[in-house]
């Protein structure tokens, strides 16, 4: 018990990294939803394990955490202990007697050695935690950027988020997206924090152009003064100012020539730095370049009853493969061609789909994760109607989130 980070009375627990704490308890657990504590972590990101106890002396493991530097107030989910979270007999919630802190040893290039602390364990009934952190009367999803004519690729952070592809070492960077950080005080805009490195890969992902023409590509960001923005895709290298800054260029690219975009923040001195708003767009205006579908037929209508899959009213059995192509799958007795990992399909992908008789996912957890969580429902609109479409894959490791 140490008096250094107390959020409610004098003392806090301090963990050190390989250890574990035990909190004996005499509690009731049955009604709520969340176990709320609150951390404070004063090194880079660390796994956190949860397990809780009954009086019979059985357990359940509430789930692992990424906690994330500074403080922060973690929500852990309790309403399924009951029911081993809906596959078996859990633990008597009734009775619980104890409550276990698993730390993990940190990055061998992380130079903090302090744990965490961590104080105020409290229960909460409320469903919409950890969700609110929005007022009242605002929307559930935020303000969409407005496009400009020609527009091709998606606002960044946007719905489209998974097109893009993140190498992230949670030892070395995060990418946070909070409400209301956007230039205009509204959105979210990207956070590319750096814990032991000195320049983050923003953005890595390649597109390709569908009309000969000159293009634009604009993004707003700011950063730490003698920070970098490096465009290796363009050549371009812009200066950071503390203030958001309006950066553009123009290039041109020939109809259906593939273009490389690799973004890098620079010199960062252990600060953070924004990107908001990127788009690229054809300079001559026009419709959206986004792709739209051509397929032909209604929306896939996908039920279950009695522990039978229904598409379109017929029984199903799914089976098919993952990180496929739907050339690959045409004409065997797979029905299912799932896209590669964290890449949600693209259209002309599940154009061929349902030309082919097969169905596929959406891959939401690049947004569901940390880019823009609370865009997702826009993101999904884009393809419901889509014949294709029999689900929309969530984050399977929230962790992570």
């Amino acid at each position: 018990m140490v008096s250094e980070h107390a959020t409610e009375g004098e003392y806090s627990f301090q963990i050190m990294p390989g250890s574990t704490a035990v909190w004996q308890l005499d509690d009731d657990w049955s009604g709520y939803r969340h176990l709320k504590l609150d951390i404070y972590n004063p090194g880079s990101v660390i796994n956190v394990g949860f397990r809780v106890v009954d009086g019979s002396g059985q357990w359940s493991w509430a789930f692992e955490y990424n906690v994330y530097s500074g403080r922060t107030i973690q929500h852990i989910r309790i309403d399924g202990l009951a029911n081993n979270f809906g596959i078996g007999e859990g633990i008597d919630v009734t009775k619980i007697v104890k409550l276990e802190v698993h730390l993990t040893k940190r990055y061998k290039h992380d130079l903090q050695t302090d744990g965490i602390y961590i104080d105020n364990l409290r229960l909460s009934k409320n469903p919409t935690e950890p969700f609110i952190e929005r007022d009242e009367g605002l929307p559930a999803t935020d303000p969409l950027m407005l496009k400009p004519p020609g527009f091709l690729l998606p606002e960044f952070p946007g719905f489209e988020a998974g097109y893009n592809t993140f190498t992230l070492d949670p030892g070395d960077y995060q990418i946070l997206a909070k409400p209301d950080t956007g230039r205009d005080g509204r959105g979210r805009a990207l956070e590319f924090k750096p814990l032991s490195v000195d320049k983050i890969k923003i953005w890595d992902a390649a597109r390709t152009f569908p009309k000969t023409g000159t293009y634009v590509m604009e993004f707003w960001a700011k950063g730490p003064s003698g920070s970098r923005l490096v465009d290796h895709s363009g050549a371009k290298d812009f200066a950071f100012s503390t203030e958001w800054t309006h950066y553009s260029y123009e290039f041109k690219m020939a109809a259906n020539q593939t273009r490389r975009f690799v973004l890098e923040a620079t010199n960062l001195q252990g600060k953070s730095v924004w990107l908001d708003d990127l788009v690229v767009y054809l300079k001559d205006g026009g419709d959206s370049l986004e792709p739209v579908s051509t397929a032909k037929g209604a929306p896939s209508v996908v039920t279950y009853a009695d522990g039978i899959c229904y598409i379109n009213g017929k029984p199903t059995f799914m089976l098919g493969f993952f990180r496929s192509k739907p050339d690959a799958l045409k004409g065997t007795p797979f029905n299912f061609c799932a896209p590669h990992e964290l890449l949600e399909p693209t259209i002309q992908m599940m154009d061929k789909c349902a030309e082919y008789g097969l169905w596929t996912s959406v891959n939401l957890t690049a947004t569901l994760r940390a880019v823009a969580p609370d865009n997702v429902g826009y993101f999904a609109q884009k393809y419901k109607k889509q014949p294709a479409l029999f689900t929309y894959y969530l984050c399977d490791e929230p962790d992570h989130r």
